[in-house]
This record gives structure tokens, C-alpha cells and sequence, in this order.
């Protein structure tokens, strides 16, 4: 079974240690460094994807989406149009940049 893309847990399981020597977690985005350590798993990830699949752009968001959240199904699934509409801003942000 092929692992997630891209989760916290997955980069913990990668980066935790050295998050864990700089002082950082993974709880809330902190600038660079976590930006930085998803962009590097990212650019693996893209390596074994067809380019229309690859991950162009990503922004991090500072809240840990759970079910309780208005997000998130109870079954964890993620309510894309309720997401569309939350963030709009950042993700017209995302394609104005092109």
C-alpha cells in the first residue's frame, strides 16, 4: 500500500527528529523551516508523479483541521466546497501569483 502524500504524521516520521532539535513542531506552521521541510517532501513526492499530477503550488494554513471542525467530516473526509469557500482568498492568492 503506497503511503499518504503528504499528512503531519508522514513528515514527523521524516523530519521529527530534527524539528525536535530546532525546537519546532509541527502542531502550527512556524515560517521557513516547516515550509521548507513540506517543499523538500513535496518535490519527492512530484518525482514519482506525472507532471499534470505534480503539486505546483501549496500554502499552509495555521489550524489542525480535526472533526469537529466545520472541515472535516466526521469520518475525517474533507468538505472541499466549505474549504473552496473558507479559504477563496488564498486560493485565488495561489493562482494570481502565476
Amino acid at each position: 500500500m503506497a503511503d499518504p502524500l503528504l499528512t503531519v504524521s508522514n513528515l514527523e516520521t521524516y523530519y521529527g527528529p530534527i524539528m525536535a532539535i530546532r525546537g519546532v513542531s509541527f502542531a502550527v506552521p512556524q515560517g521557513a523551516i516547516v515550509t521548507n521541510l513540506i517543499q523538500t517532501e513535496v518535490e519527492r513526492v512530484n518525482k514519482r508523479l506525472a507532471r499534470v499530477e505534480t503539486i505546483k503550488k501549496f500554502r499552509l494554513i495555521e489550524q489542525i483541521l480535526t472533526a469537529e471542525d466545520e472541515e472535516l467530516t466526521p469520518t475525517m473526509k474533507l468538505r472541499r466546497s466549505f474549504v473552496n469557500t473558507k479559504y477563496k482568498e488564498l486560493i485565488d492568492g495561489m493562482y494570481a501569483e502565476s
